[in-house]
């Protein structure tokens, strides 16, 4: 993707780069997602969202769908709680909402360099 690919930019607070981003709204219907604790990637699971419809959003819930998330392709963890980060120097920018209010977050923010994983490993089944 080149630059005119992400229309969003901000300055990093740390080291005062810019970071380039997009923004998907909840119309594609983008959560619950997670991020790596180690790069900006980005997972979606429509297992995890079976889940969210089926049930209130509660800390059970949350941990039911963490217990399941894999390993980044980088090597790190998707995890609730989790933020994109500086693609120069690494800071996690946080959210200001707790994971329990971002089960329902519909805003994803993909940074330029990130990966956005659309069911990597297929549909998985929740787990008993």
């Amino acid at each position: 993707m080149g630059i005119s690919d992400y229309p969003y930019s901000m300055q990093c607070s740390s080291c005062s780069k810019t970071i380039r981003y997009m923004r998907y709204s909840g119309m594609s219907g983008m959560s619950p997602h997670f991020y790596c604790d180690r790069c900006s990637n980005i997972i979606f699971r429509d297992c995890d969202l079976k889940l969210l419809y089926e049930n209130e959003p509660s800390e059970e819930l949350l941990e039911r769908i963490a217990s399941t998330l894999p390993n980044c392709p980088c090597g790190g963890q998707f995890a609730p709680g989790n933020n994109p980060k500086c693609p120069h120097c690494h800071t996690e920018h946080p959210h200001q909402h707790d994971p329990l209010a971002r089960l329902s977050d519909p805003f994803v923010i993909k940074v330029e360099g990130a990966d956005l994983l659309i069911n990597p490993y297929g549909s998985l089944p929740p787990p008993e």
